[in-house]
């Protein structure tokens, strides 16, 4: 309930899983209000409502797993801005692929690029959360402003090389 199209975000995939007999789940939650009476940001109370709402699924499914979309890309923006907020070697492990025994990445080895040049060849019509062209929250400033001027510059496998340097932390093998 951030942004306006996220009601056209859910009738897109609620119709997409209609279409292949796929179980579909929603939930409205007003994060602002969250993240306003929580004293967080609106990024973390996002995520924080969304984690919870996988755990209620899973229980409701009686899954064994939560597979999440994070790639290679996000990765390398999350071991970036640990690095920047000094998080200190622990940051370097970035978003490992299994986590909990529960979550799972199945396309932590795949960048964002990638994903989109699939989509391309592929004819898919992806959806757009125009929230991450915003440069008001960490993630997207590493994302839209601080690792295009690393390519540009200095190095243009920036994203495979804080991969790699994730890579050899436990649970990244």
């Amino acid at each position: 309930m951030i942004r306006e199209e996220a009601g056209e975000d859910e009738e897109f995939v609620k119709n997409y899983c209609m279409k292949r007999n796929i179980p579909f789940y929603a939930k409205k939650i007003d994060i602002k209000t969250v993240s306003k009476e929580s004293k967080i940001g609106t990024e973390e109370a996002g995520r924080k409502a969304r984690y919870d709402f996988f755990k209620e699924i899973f229980k409701i499914t009686n899954a064994n797993k939560i597979a999440t979309a994070h790639t290679k890309s996000d990765n390398a923006e999350t071991v970036l801005m640990n690095i920047i907020r000094g998080a200190g070697i622990s940051g370097i492990k970035g978003i490992v692929a299994l986590r909990d025994k529960i979550y799972i990445k199945p396309l932590i080895n795949i960048s964002r690029d990638e994903i989109e040049e699939y989509c391309k060849e592929k004819c898919l019509n992806p959806r757009h959360d125009k929230t991450n062209d915003e440069n008001i929250y960490t993630r997207n400033k590493i994302r839209n402003i601080l690792l295009p001027l690393i390519q540009k510059e200095f190095n243009p496998n920036i994203v495979e090389t804080l991969d790699r340097l994730s890579r050899p932390c436990k649970g990244r093998e």
